[in-house]
């Protein structure tokens, strides 16, 4: 990987985290309040975000931004300005409603209007209700990620951050995902899903008792196949002959197969884990890759 620490995604990345970490006790009053439309906690963590930001990082920072000359109530808030950048930070808990409806009123009021690269920042804390599910938010920072890519700048990007007390990950989908396979005998790491269902069907064919494919589709079922399309398979040589695994997995939406997957496995005491970036505040602020079962 060439990236070696939190600078390396942008330089804004480390100072948010370490400024959530400071003003983590903002977002505990927040979901520990007793009214529910009393937002001064986080008004008060949004307060001292900006403070951070203005003082290590020499953009033109503003919070509760408006556009001008549009009659609609949107604000951003916080928004910073250079010459070659606008970085818009939207602060909200784990709903996607509020990832979605944020992200396109801002790109549209605001990401529009520069010609600059554009930085969405979504910095979310853990929410407190049935519709706060952080597995969803990822998905929708991912979706983010790739509409602003193909509609405004390749070089533009959407990044999450998500805190939940000490625990902080940067959910960057610029950088491919790698993944930990802890098998009974050894533990491995791969950087794609192709690459972990080869590995896996390469070592049960050798340390299971498998006479030909019939027992190995009788393990795996709709993972394997005898035959091969080549736009669609991938091989794995194997002492029984070649055998062909799927290489359009997928972790979200209607072909979401990789849980499956992965849940399969676990029953033959092979445990898949994806390695997720957190913030480590005592090292540099390099990246920590931390296993999440999924």
């Amino acid at each position: 990987m060439a990236k070696k620490n939190l600078k390396d995604i942008h330089p804004l990345i480390p100072i948010l985290c370490e400024a959530v970490v400071k003003n983590n006790d903002c977002i505990i009053e927040h979901l520990n309040r007793t009214k529910i439309n009393d937002h001064k906690y986080i008004d008060k963590f949004q307060d001292r975000v900006l403070n951070s930001l203005k003082q290590q990082y020499d953009y033109k920072w503003g919070k509760e931004i408006k556009a001008n000359g549009i009659k609609e109530k949107d604000s951003i808030d916080i928004m910073g300005d250079s010459k070659n950048e606008r970085c818009i930070i939207e602060i909200d808990a784990t709903r996607i409603d509020q990832i979605a409806q944020k992200f396109v009123s801002r790109i549209c009021l605001w990401g529009y209007t520069t010609k600059r690269r554009l930085l969405y920042i979504a910095l979310l804390y853990k929410g407190s209700d049935s519709h706060s599910r952080k597995e969803d938010c990822e998905k929708y920072i991912r979706y983010c990620n790739k509409i602003i890519k193909k509609s405004k700048d390749i070089n533009s990007t959407v990044i999450g951050i998500y805190t939940d007390g000490d625990n902080i990950e940067v959910w960057d989908y610029n950088i491919s995902s790698s993944f930990l396979i802890t098998y009974p005998n050894r533990i491995i790491s791969s950087n794609s899903m192709v690459e972990v269902a080869k590995d896996v069907i390469d070592w049960y064919a050798k340390n299971k008792p498998v006479k030909n494919f019939d027992d190995i589709e009788k393990v795996f079922g709709k993972f394997v196949s005898k035959v091969s399309c080549a736009s669609k398979n991938e091989i794995v040589k194997t002492s029984i002959g070649n055998i062909y695994v799927s290489k359009d997995w997928r972790e979200y939406g209607q072909r979401a197969y990789w849980n499956e997957f992965i849940n399969l496995c676990k029953k033959l005491d092979i445990i898949i884990e994806k390695q997720v970036i957190k913030y480590k505040p005592d090292d540099d602020n390099k990246f920590v890759y931390e296993n999440r079962e999924l």
